[in-house]
């Protein structure tokens, strides 16, 4: 989106679960100009790459439907860096005050913990083709961390080597990953971190 009207007043946000490599891919593409910028504050990293570009960039918090019809009333223009989950009241706002906007979709792949939730797409944990094939050991041998790692090593080399493997990885992102180990570590966050760090396909879509 290209952005030199000095009129213009940009409200830039980022869904919270979206990873710090994403946010700086996708604010980079955003042309400098000097008309007004704010950023929701929801995201520690969007603040960071925000107020590098443009230094006197103004916090938002939106937390509610009022605070998401204040903001958008304050802003000509938003740029939604979404997950399609969180900050939808704010897209809503946006499109009934009819506020030009950029939504750039964005995958985020998650892990849950399956005891916890039912809401989850594909198990991948133990006896699923995504197991960790190193376990924890209650006496001298590898904890959590150290199989983790083992596990980032043998991802990696399988993702270099095998390609059938890479693609049927490839099918993972996106969705919601279910294993036993959350909110602890888990080798689930490897195969999310690796999906989650591909470029995104989907362009976006402007409206008025």
């Amino acid at each position: 989106m290209r952005l030199n009207v000095e009129e213009i007043r940009l409200l830039i946000a980022v869904s919270a679960s979206i990873r710090e490599v994403q946010v700086f891919k996708e604010v980079a593409k955003i042309s400098a100009f000097d008309g007004v910028v704010g950023y929701v504050d929801n995201h520690l990293v969007l603040r960071e790459v925000v107020t590098s570009k443009w230094p006197n960039a103004e916090a938002v918090k939106v937390k509610s439907r009022v605070s998401a019809r204040k903001a958008m009333g304050q802003y000509t223009h938003l740029i939604l860096i979404w997950d399609g989950e969180d900050l939808s009241q704010l897209l809503f706002e946006a499109r009934l005050q009819r506020r030009k906007t950029k939504v750039i979709p964005v995958s985020v792949t998650r892990v849950v913990n399956k005891k916890l939730t039912n809401d989850f797409d594909v198990y991948i944990g133990r006896g699923s083709p995504w197991g960790n094939p190193y376990a924890i050991s209650q006496g001298d041998g590898p904890d959590r961390e150290e199989v983790i790692e083992r596990y980032r090593g043998f991802f990696t080399e399988k993702i270099r080597t095998d390609e059938g493997f890479r693609s049927a990885v490839m099918g993972l992102k996106g969705l919601k990953l279910a294993c036993f180990c959350k909110p602890q570590a888990c080798h689930g966050d490897v195969i999310a971190e690796y999906l989650d760090s591909l470029p995104c396909e989907a362009e976006g879509d402007e409206g008025n």
